[in-house]
Formats: structure tokens, C-alpha cells, sequence
């Protein structure tokens, strides 16, 4: 499914602070985690993907990025 940032992350004084629990390749990222926006977690660099739209599957309640778009492609270095 295609999700925005806002959907699954909120942004606060400089860290990105995700709303769902996440799962970026083998690694998983809890709700309320604090995040700087310079992190890269599996190849996306999150400064990149604010504001842009995430392939997402959702499997038991942990949202798994698969890639994300760019204009209208989808980018799948995350997958």
C-alpha cells in the first residue's frame, strides 16, 4: 500500500519520531522512538523522505517499507 511520511512519522525540533511500529529490512523502529533526520536506516536516508510516499505492507502490525516514491516511480533500494 502507498503511504505518506505524515502517516507513518512525525517530525519534532530535528528528530523523526515514528507513529507506527516500522520495519526497514531487519531492522525495527518502535512508536515514539526518537530518530535524528540524518538517519539511515536500510539505505533511505530520512532527511530524503519527508514529505514523500512509502510502499508499505503491513504484516501483524508492523509496517514493512519497501521502497520509497520519488516523483511518480517508486524507489526499491529499501526493499
Amino acid at each position: 500500500m502507498k503511504l505518506h511520511f505524515n502517516q507513518l512519522f512525525k517530525t519534532q525540533n530535528g528528530t523523526v519520531i515514528p507513529k507506527v511500529r516500522l520495519r526497514i529490512n531487519n531492522q525495527t523502529q518502535k512508536p515514539g522512538s526518537n530518530l535524528s533526520s540524518s538517519t539511515i536506516l536500510a539505505g533511505i536516508h530520512l532527511d530524503f523522505c519527508i514529505g514523500k510516499y512509502f510502499e508499505v505492507e503491513e504484516l501483524s502490525g508492523v509496517f514493512c517499507i519497501k521502497g520509497v516514491y520519488e516523483d511518480t516511480l517508486l524507489d526499491k533500494t529499501a526493499s
